[in-house]
């Protein structure tokens, strides 16, 4: 099973803004609902993260989109 982040952060601060980046991201490409735990989680995440992109932004620019 998989955790969201409400529920689970990597243990290594450093890490966590490239989980929630890598997790929004494959929500996008999916094209899934987010929950409003997992939202507010993320959120909270982001705010010291920021302007991280996402792993979504570059695919675009690689494929020339």
């Amino acid at each position: 099973m998989i955790e969201c982040p409400s529920t689970w952060l990597p243990p290594l601060a450093d890490a966590r803004c490239t989980y929630a980046a890598d997790w929004v991201a494959t929500k996008l490409r999916r094209r899934l609902t987010v929950e409003q735990p997992e939202a507010e989680a993320l959120t909270i995440l982001a705010e010291p993260s920021g302007n991280q992109p996402l792993p979504l932004a570059h695919e675009r620019a690689a494929a020339g989109k």
